[in-house]
């Protein structure tokens, strides 16, 4: 959390382990951590700010998870394209970070983790793209 706390985080992380762990309980507590607002909050975000207040409710601006969609296998390209609108036309509120949780990232289809691709190699100013996968092999050598 030091990283966070001198605005040094990388534009993502690959969260790997095995289903069930928690990884991706995880990726959403970070998530809250970088959007918390509180100067005092440590490793734990505050839980009373607007920020994790907002995040509680699940309608903070700058945070959006990506799921399986009901009755679907895989994570769609369409999905992936919505979160790079989202982080390209977005003003982040506050001057803070937008964050990003893709979860299961190793259930992407092809032209999804392609279109992931371009976003990682050059991330937006100010984000944070959490990945989170429990099968490695399943994701293109290109997003590892």
């Amino acid at each position: 959390m030091s990283q966070l706390q001198h605005d040094n985080l990388p534009h993502a992380l690959l969260l790997i382990g095995q289903a069930g762990l928690g990884l991706n309980l995880f990726a959403e507590r970070l998530a809250q951590r970088v959007l918390c607002r509180s100067k005092t909050a440590t490793d734990q975000p505050c839980g009373e700010c607007s920020a994790c207040l907002q995040f509680g409710a699940a309608v903070h601006p700058d945070y959006k998870c990506i799921h399986l969609l009901e009755d679907k296998k895989k994570i769609l390209v369409d999905q992936i394209r919505d979160l790079t609108e989202f982080m390209a036309l977005t003003g982040s509120q506050g001057g803070g970070f937008k964050v990003i949780v893709i979860d299961p990232a190793d259930r992407m289809n092809v032209n999804a983790a392609n279109s992931l691709l371009k976003t990682l190699e050059e991330p937006p100013g100010r984000s944070l793209i959490l990945l989170v996968a429990s099968e490695l092999h399943r994701l293109p050598a290109t997003i590892k």
